[in-house]
C-alpha cells in the first residue's frame, strides 16, 4: 500500500484498518484498497460513482465507529462540526447518517 506523509492509518472499535485520504478526506477500509486505487483516489477528485462504491464497501463496524463519533463531535460542539463537503465525501456527516439509514432499510427489508 502506498502510504505518503498526508495519508494517516486509523484503526475502528473492530481493530478493521482504514485511511483517510488528503486530497479528498475519504474514509475507507485499507484492505479493500488495491495500489492503483490509493495511487487514483490521491490524485484524482471524487465521482459519484465512486463515492457510492466507497459507501457500500465500507464495514458495518467502520460506518458505526465513524457515526458514532460524528454524534460525539455534535454534541460536543453543539452541532457545529456537521460537516458537508462539496463534493460529497463519504465521511460527511449527512452521508455517513445517510448510509446508516440505507443499511437499515435493506435489513428491515429483508426481514419482512
Amino acid at each position: 500500500m502506498e502510504n505518503n506523509k498526508k495519508t494517516k492509518e486509523y484503526l475502528d472499535s473492530k481493530g478493521i484498518r482504514y485511511i483517510v485520504l488528503p486530497n479528498n478526506g475519504i474514509a475507507v477500509d485499507v484492505d479493500s484498497l488495491t495500489k492503483e486505487d490509493i495511487k487514483f483516489l490521491t490524485r484524482n477528485k471524487m465521482t459519484e460513482k465512486r463515492l457510492n462504491e466507497l459507501q457500500s464497501e465500507m464495514s458495518n463496524e467502520t460506518l458505526i465507529d465513524l457515526a458514532e463519533k460524528q454524534i460525539s463531535e455534535l454534541a460536543r460542539t453543539g452541532g457545529r462540526s456537521h460537516r458537508m463537503c462539496v463534493p460529497p465525501m463519504p465521511e460527511d456527516t449527512d452521508m455517513l447518517f445517510s448510509e446508516l439509514v440505507k443499511r437499515f432499510k435493506s435489513a428491515l427489508a429483508n426481514e419482512r
